[in-house]
């Protein structure tokens, strides 16, 4: 993801800084980048981990310093009332789901993952992408993948709390916001609105309505206007003569004037996701027109993005990781050519240090970016591929900060770096174990 030059302010996106240095040989030190002689990227990291210093006070862990921490928990030893503290994280983890936190080699991992999502989660169900400044706000998409993870680790509660801020901060009319300031006030700028926000958050509410089974709907019920409110912007974003979406930002979070697969993706995603949802709400009209929109765009998807491979933008030839949200778990079935186009942009975006670029013409600046990862991750696992999606578990394992939390980047030389915990990483980390374990 991609936060702005300074907060509260609008400005060009963290990635494309990094593409123009890599194009342009540009040395940004004072943005904390620099390059090495090879042409190496180095990034500090902001923190080990972020942990509580008392009730509601969080406090980052220098880079150096995870023995701060009590073992296994969010909390530093010095903290007020660390006892306490400290049960409450063991308990609230216990209180989850065993298939998620045990019984399986990414346990530890799994379990500090999802204290790193819970440390993320604000009392108001504000769920912040990270602590650093330019991070410390809510994407939907961010949000919506971390209530699926919180959801399917057997905490259904803390995922409602996130779907009820997003339905609290959803405008009257247009487009979700590309990010909303903790306290759900709105935007911290004028960043352009992001589209694929509807499908993310409506992919989210289809993996938290199959977690609850039979109590699907009573899971639903309470972020109702939400779902509709998604459902229908989506269903008027694809009413065109192609049936496919209008240009927007997407999860590289930059200006785009041509449609890219990162938008019309998660819309299919959340559609066919949709029509179980509405299903579940006895809303035989709306299920009726989501499955028939996710017909449509997954048809316009293929005749148009299909035949040249599946490239990050419409009439493109390079491809991006959001090939891979074409692909169960997002999406209900995978087809033989996404997989095709999936297996081919897992090579061509690796990464010298094992990890993975997010797409292809990626400056060779050496860095690997965890969500990109993940998401390979996870699909792979939704391709019922365990021996692949368990080799990214096990690179993702190895590259994370000393005291366990997922970095958003990892360098050339296999040190992590920039935000750390990511949320986005710990959520597809817990996904991808959930969906291995089923």
């Amino acid at each position: 993801m991609t936060p702005p030059t300074g907060p509260g302010r609008r400005g060009i996106s963290r990635r494309s800084a990094l593409l123009a240095a890599g194009a342009g040989g540009l040395c940004l030190t004072g943005a904390g980048l620099r390059w090495g002689r090879t042409g190496n990227l180095d990034v500090p990291l902001d923190s080990s981990a972020v942990a509580f210093a008392g009730p509601g006070m969080r406090r980052f862990v220098g880079a150096d310093q995870a023995r701060r921490l009590v073992p296994g928990t969010r909390v530093l030893k010095s903290a007020d009332d660390a006892r306490t503290l400290t049960d409450n994280q063991r308990a609230w983890l216990e209180s989850g789901n065993d298939r998620v936190l045990s019984g399986h080699g990414f346990a530890e991992m799994t379990r500090l993952a999802l204290l790193d999502i819970k440390t993320m989660l604000l009392d108001n169900g504000a769920a912040l992408a990270g602590w650093s400044p330019h991070w410390r706000y809510v994407w939907p998409r961010d949000g919506a993948h971390m209530a699926a993870a919180l959801s399917a680790a057997g905490h259904p509660e803390d995922a409602l709390s996130i779907m009820r801020f997003l339905q609290k901060a959803m405008p009257p009319h247009g487009w979700l916001q590309s990010r909303y300031l903790p306290d759900g006030s709105g935007p911290p700028d004028h960043r352009e609105r992001q589209l694929d926000h509807f499908g993310w958050v409506l992919w989210a509410a289809g993996k938290m309505a199959a977690d609850a089974g039979d109590d699907a709907r009573a899971v639903l019920q309470p972020m109702r206007r939400l779902l509709e409110y998604c459902a229908d912007g989506t269903l008027a974003a694809i009413n065109t003569p192609g049936s496919l979406p209008p240009a927007s930002m997407d999860y590289w979070e930059q200006h785009e004037s041509t449609l890219t697969l990162g938008i019309a993706a998660p819309l299919l995603a959340g559609l066919q996701a949709a029509s179980t949802i509405f299903g579940a709400l006895g809303s035989g009209e709306m299920r009726r027109r989501c499955r028939y929109g996710a017909a449509r765009l997954d048809d316009a998807i293929r005749t148009g993005f299909g035949r040249t491979g599946y490239p990050r933008t419409l009439g493109g030839s390079a491809r991006d990781a959001s090939v891979a949200m074409l692909l169960p778990p997002y999406t209900t079935e995978p087809r033989s050519d996404v997989v095709e186009a999936f297996d081919a942009a897992q090579r061509d975006l690796e990464r010298s240090n094992g990890g993975l670029a997010p797409g292809e013409g990626w400056p060779d600046d050496g860095v690997a970016w965890t969500p990109e990862t993940a998401i390979f991750a996870y699909a792979n696992a939704g391709l019922g591929r365990a021996g692949k999606a368990e080799r990214i578990l096990h690179w993702l394992a190895d590259h994370r900060t000393k005291a366990g939390s997922l970095p958003e980047k990892v360098l050339f030389s296999g040190r992590p770096a920039s935000v750390a915990p990511l949320s986005w990483t710990a959520a597809l980390t817990v996904l991808t174990v959930d969906q291995l374990r089923r």
